[in-house]
């Protein structure tokens, strides 16, 4: 009869609860913990709160109703013991306009590595305010008039949306696509991509890059990162502009009137009189292209 050491037997426990740990896309993972359904109203607004774990919310055109999904990993808690969900205080609920779907530890309980995600199915013109402190948040499809998104430690990603957007992350990558409206980013350690972007942006990165294409702007940009590169794409119209950075890269097809240097680009193009572009890079370089 075979024996197996010890050794092995532990490494082999320790590497399932890494898996187990590992975060995975909402629709792969097993049936729901719980499941809410709520009706929606005129402009209902969803407020999702995990102390850790993933948000993901999609709007859906005819959905009448907004559905709550959340799915409880407990990881290495298993094997712990400690993955015990009466520590918590878990809240799914409709308050007037206000959708909630809230987890908190009782008392100062925490640390037992139970990851608490949802998903979201909702009619698409909710108002979102989303918070994690440790996970990434999806949307896709919403156009309600405002979407506060903020995570501590993870990334944001919204496509298809429209409204205005705040989002703010500490550790993590923020990226859009196909998005009308208002944006406003802040990032401690990350970088920010937008393509297909009609609107306005004001973005703030302490350390990384910022790549954005524009298919129009509204009123204007300033986009500010200390240490990383600004890459920006803009439409044919008129811009004025003020581009500052270890080094400036300007290429436009369109007539120019301004100062140009390797590290300062500021004055107008084609007459002027357009939304103001404001980039900044305090050690880095920073691109425009017009078409």
């Amino acid at each position: 009869m075979r024996t197996h050491s010890p050794y092995l037997t532990s490494l082999g426990a320790l590497f399932l609860a890494l898996l187990m740990l590992a975060p995975r896309p909402l629709a792969a993972q097993q049936d729901p913990y719980q499941v809410r359904t709520f009706r929606a109203g005129e402009t209902p607004v969803v407020r999702v709160h995990t102390p850790t774990g993933d948000i993901e919310v999609i709007g859906e055109e005819g959905r009448e109703e907004v559905r709550i999904e959340m799915y409880v990993n407990r990881g290495i808690s298993v094997w712990t013991r400690s993955g015990n969900l009466d520590n918590y205080r878990i809240t799914t609920a409709q308050r007037g306009r206000e959708i909630l779907a809230s987890v908190e530890p009782k008392g100062s309980f925490g640390g037992d590595h139970v990851r608490f995600s949802y998903r979201v199915l909702t009619p698409p013109g909710v108002a979102l305010r989303l918070q994690t402190s440790n996970g990434d948040i999806d949307v896709e499809g919403v156009t309600g008039e405002r979407q506060d998104l903020s995570t501590s430690s993870g990334d944001i990603t919204v496509r298809s949306s429209s409204g205005v957007i705040r989002g703010n992350t500490n550790r993590g990558d923020i990226s859009l696509e196909n998005f009308r409206g208002e944006i406003r980013l802040r990032i401690l350690g990350g970088a920010i991509d937008a393509e297909r972007i009609t609107g306005d942006m004001v973005a703030e990165i302490t350390r990384g890059d910022i790549r954005a294409q524009f298919d129009r702007v509204n009123l204007g940009m300033r986009l500010e990162t200390t240490r990383g590169d600004i890459a920006v794409r803009l439409p044919v119209q008129p811009f004025e502009f003020d581009l500052r950075g270890s080094e400036v890269r300007f290429s436009t097809s369109g007539s120019f009137e301004g100062i140009r240097r390797s590290d300062l680009v500021e004055g107008s193009l084609r007459e002027g009189g357009g939304p103001r572009i404001i980039l900044r890079s305090t050690s880095g370089t920073v691109s425009v292209e017009t078409e």
